[in-house]
């Protein structure tokens, strides 16, 4: 953006040049026969242009700030209105009971500034430069595509997983047998015979002899189902299926090959050194000023009242002068500078001290004892 600006600036210098170039003819377009030196005749070379951009860019910094001090001075009159206009009664619009004020005048403030200002700009008279047969690049070296070699690849087999291994679950069914076999019906038993025998003996009531016989246990025959082997559960893996499939892979990447094109040069005419003879930098200075912010002024402000004057707070005034350098004794009258007591010397040293600080002097105001710390 610079760049751009300097450039315009440089065009409308050259269009400068030309105008007055033909400002040596009249509107018939015949000559006057009158000798014409432009302004910019001399103008001939970069390094003049250059120099005519600084002067113009110290004439445009000129301008700006005379565009402010006249804004700032219009400020100035509104305000010095609005305080003649807060100024005017007899009592403040401000004021609270209890308080004192007075009109006082308010002393002119400043401050201080530092402004960069450019030393005088002479436009120095050029001289016919010297060439010298230079190269300069036209086309910088560049690489071009020469050819491209496609990748290569080869044909594999692989084994392609179809179905994974899984888990069955089979339930094997009871194992039953039918057996036969003989159920008792009535069970071996002895009984009472008559006539002699094993184990006999006199029947009591007969009185006849009698023995015991066995009598066999009588069966029958009966089938029944006997389980052999309970139902079961049996875990069975199934393998898993693969075929056999084929793929190309890639064996080498694809290449590109590329050629180097030389750069371009071409031999021209440069001026060996600054044509300006005894061109010289453009130098600043620092300034430092003091601009008036307000003029001297009427305001109102608080006042200490007569009946609050009273020696503590004169004390306290006193020891903050003195802390200041400001309070110090007056031979014959005041050798005690911290008495408490108010007198010539304490009013001086107080006026003393508000017109060093800029403030409005020759009364004990509320601003005073603030800035001096004797109150809050």
């Amino acid at each position: 953006m610079k760049l751009l600006k300097l450039s315009a600036l440089s065009l409308a210098i050259l269009s400068l040049t030309a105008c007055e170039t033909f400002d040596a003819f009249d509107d018939s377009g015949s000559d006057k026969g009158e000798e014409v030196t432009p302004k910019y005749a001399n103008v001939s070379s970069a390094a003049d242009i250059d120099l005519l951009i600084e002067r113009a860019k110290a004439e445009e910094r000129t301008r700006v700030e005379a565009e402010y001090a006249r804004q700032k001075e219009q400020q100035e009159v509104f305000a010095r209105l609005k305080r003649q206009q807060g100024i005017a009664g007899d009592k403040p619009p401000y004021a609270e009971p209890g308080k004192c004020y007075a009109k006082m005048e308010v002393p002119a403030l400043y401050q201080t500034v530092s402004k960069r200002v450019p030393l005088d700009l002479d436009l120095k008279i050029s001289k016919e430069p010297e060439y010298e047969q230079r190269k300069i690049l036209i086309s910088p070296e560049k690489q071009i595509v020469d050819k491209v070699i496609p990748a290569e690849y080869k044909t594999v087999s692989e084994k392609v997983l179809v179905t994974p291994e899984t888990k069955k679950i089979n339930v094997l069914p009871a194992v039953y047998k039918d057996v036969e076999e003989y159920m008792i019906v009535s069970p071996a038993r002895e009984v009472w015979v008559d006539g002699p025998g094993n184990k006999q003996e006199v029947d009591p009531e007969t009185g006849k002899m009698r023995h015991k016989e066995i009598v066999p246990a009588e069966y029958k025959k009966v089938k029944r189902r006997v389980m052999l082997q309970p139902e079961r559960k049996e875990e069975i893996i199934v393998p898993a299926v693969y075929k056999t499939v084929e793929k190309k892979i890639k064996v080498k990447d694809e290449q590109t090959v590329y050629k180097k094109i030389p750069a371009e040069y071409k031999t021209v005419s440069v001026p060996t050194a600054d044509p300006v003879s005894d061109k010289q930098e453009t130098k600043y200075k620092t300034v430092v000023t003091k601009e008036k912010v307000t003029d001297v002024h009427v305001e109102w402000r608080e006042l200490v009242c007569k009946e609050d004057l009273k020696p503590d707070l004169v004390e306290k005034l006193q020891k903050a002068l003195a802390e200041k350098g400001y309070l110090k004794p007056s031979p014959p009258n005041d050798l005690e500078v911290i008495d408490g007591i108010w007198g010539p010397n304490t009013l001086k040293s107080l006026e003393k001290y508000q017109q060093d600080q800029g403030l409005p002097s020759g009364k004990v105001t509320m601003e005073s004892l603030k800035q001096l710390g004797v109150i809050n």
